[in-house]
């Protein structure tokens, strides 16, 4: 293969398999929209595939335990386990340089603008419908590009067996329960607030879908092969039958099943399941395939009594799904206006099954703050930090994959209710207010905390202050330089108007002349004279308008310079205040220690600093 062909259009996905053949076949559909699919390239990072998990490693691909309960773990491996030589011969790409991405694009047009100027388009997960007239012709090219993946004989095989076992299964429904890595504590994911919640499904709405369509032939899929078998002797219907009833766990790999499970699934009529990449890649090959996202496409009412009427008879479930349910209880509870003691409750309840998961704390101690008991907040807050303090303010500050803080719908309860009084909450008020970037409040909440509280985590009050006297010497430096520009500005605009001064008063020393000579001469020539005259004087008229304008402008730009002097000796002030607030904490620091080397240490850094600061005023 020729590393070195342009206009390529890259599949780089390094996750799971479902995400990367999904973009697989979209980069396969592009390429084809764009040129041919010859020029459809996918990398494969197979560095993930050498360290070993919990659920599945490099040697062992059948390896399905996490504590109690058999799970189907991850589907991961390498191209040649999957493609024919020839396929990855053709399309393979070991690296490429560039980066252009397709996903913020959303008109044919404009891709192929970019294509044109691009050695390298770079095809995500997301649906890329718009390239076609309607969704129904895109799904229809993903099939098409499903069929000309070049697949070895093992998965070849998992295919034909799906398509025999779906021959004689008429109009089935398929319910796709996701848990994994959104669920189980092998993983982290779970704890990082909403992130994950929504890429699996509680069964409690496998058993309210259940009961929706009793009458009709239901085939359950999942990863959770436990609570999977639990789920069908509580539905007790003989229409509902498990995927595994069709294939045998024991007998394939991870890998194997996965395929086996995504061509079964494309096969149904309708298919219920979240945005699972497994769930989106059977969706993809099926252009007739109905599919509805229990957590957008049911209403929310409807969801949360699913919720509360089945959540007592799943008792027998993993602790990872009872903690799971007990969340999605509290988020379909707070979206239906329920009761603060309720939506406390069902944290708690998860608290007891998954005691390693701060996020529960957090929105306990939230409930609390919202139903105004400052006081037990505070107090909860104490043993929080007290036991656990550097996992629940690592939680706390955490961001989601997007860099939002994962817990910033919390972080003004907290600072609304900082004050001496309640340390525990300043101390996470001010670790909030740090997030944000407000350090001015945050040194204000470090002051109302316990003095141990941000020594244990390494937070120096002095370090802050000097982190803001650094800010403002910069602020003030920036507004120099602006001054410095609308001074030159004004001195330009000073110059052009001297000129524009004197070339009048040649112009009407001109009209002076003209006028003497106009004197002197016979009717007719005057009337010339005067008609050229007239036009000369419009012409002014216009410079005038235009002087008049540039003067305006000149008086704007006085304007600004006036506002920016008014703003650097605001800054002024408030530098000065920050040095009095510097100077009374430098000297309560001073009374708490005997340390001299400390002091020293103080004043020959912090205090030169500022110092250096103020000269520069």
């Amino acid at each position: 293969m020729n590393q070195n062909y342009k206009k390529l259009v890259v599949m780089n996905r390094s996750d799971e398999t479902g995400s990367r053949l999904f973009s697989m076949i979209n980069a396969m559909a592009v390429a084809t929209k764009l040129s041919s699919i010859d020029n459809m390239r996918f990398l494969w990072n197979e560095t993930r595939f050498k360290d070993k998990s919990e659920l599945a490693d490099a040697n062992n691909t059948k390896m399905r335990g996490f504590n109690d309960t058999i799970i189907i773990g991850a589907s991961c491996e390498r191209k040649e386990s999957i493609f024919t030589d020839n396929f990855i011969q053709k399309h393979y790409l070991e690296k490429y340089e560039t980066d252009n991405q397709i996903w913020p694009i959303k008109d044919i047009n404009k891709l192929k603008e970019l294509y044109n100027k691009s050695d390298y388009l770079k095809i995500e997960i997301g649906y890329l419908d718009f390239l076609y007239s309607n969704k129904f012709e895109y799904r229809s090219q993903l099939a098409l590009m499903w069929d000309k993946i070049e697949f070895n004989d093992n998965i070849v095989k998992m295919i034909d067996l799906a398509k025999l076992h779906t021959a004689d299964l008429d109009n089935f429904i398929a319910i796709h329960l996701r848990s994994g890595d959104a669920i189980y504590t092998y993983a982290e994911y779970r704890l990082c607030n909403r992130q994950s919640t929504n890429h699996a499904t509680p069964y409690e709405f496998a058993l309210g879908i259940i009961e929706q369509h009793k009458n009709e032939n239901i085939i359950i899929i999942g990863d959770d092969i436990s609570s999977m078998r639990k789920l069908k002797q509580i539905a007790n219907n003989n229409n509902v039958k498990l995927i595994e009833e069709f294939r045998d766990i024991d007998k394939y790999s991870n890998l194997e099943l996965f395929i086996y499970d995504v061509v079964f699934m494309s096969k149904a009529t309708l298919l219920y399941g979240t945005h699972s990449a497994l769930v989106k890649l059977a969706y993809g090959i099926n252009p007739s395939l109905k599919w509805i996202h229990p957590h957008n496409d049911i209403d929310i009412p409807t969801l949360y009594k699913w919720l509360q009427t089945y959540y007592r008879v799943l008792d027998n479930l993993s602790p990872s799904q009872r903690a799971y349910s007990c969340f999605c209880l509290f988020m379909y509870g707070e979206k239906c206006n329920e009761k603060l003691e309720i939506l406390q409750k069902y944290l708690q309840n998860a608290l007891e099954f998954d005691p390693e998961n701060d996020k529960y704390r957090i929105h306990i101690v939230n409930c609390l703050l919202k139903k105004q008991d400052v006081e037990q907040s505070n107090c909860l807050l104490s043993n929080y930090l007290t036991n656990r303090f550097n996992q629940f303010n690592r939680l706390f500050v955490s961001k989601y994959w997007g860099g939002r803080y994962a817990f910033e719908e919390v972080f003004n309860n907290f600072i609304l209710y900082a004050n001496p009084d309640y340390p525990y909450i300043s101390f996470m008020a001010a670790k909030a207010s740090e997030a944000l970037g407000k350090n001015d409040d945050a040194i204000t909440c470090y002051k109302y905390a316990k003095k141990e509280l941000y020594d244990q985590s390494n937070i120096c009050l002095l370090n802050l202050f000097d982190i803001q006297l650094n800010i403002m010497t910069q602020n003030l430096t920036q507004k120099d330089i602006e001054l410095k520009k609308l001074q030159d500005k004004s001195s330009e605009l000073q110059l052009q108007l001297d000129e524009k001064t004197k070339e009048n008063m040649q112009m009407l020393s001109k009209f002076k002349s003209l006028e003497d000579t106009l004197n002197s001469y016979p009717i007719k020539k005057q009337s010339l004279e005067i008609s050229n005259l007239e036009q000369d004087l419009i012409n002014k008229k216009l410079k005038a308008q235009i002087l008049e304008k540039e003067l305006g402008l000149d008086n704007e730009i006085n304007l600004k310079y006036n506002n920016a002097l008014q703003e650097n000796e605001n800054l002024k002030a408030q530098l000065s205040k920050l040095n009095q607030e510097y100077k009374s904490l430098t000297n309560q620091i001073t009374n708490q220690t005997t340390n001299q080397t400390a002091k020293s240490h103080i004043k020959n850094q912090l205090i030169y600093k500022l110092g250096e600061s103020l000269e520069r005023l």
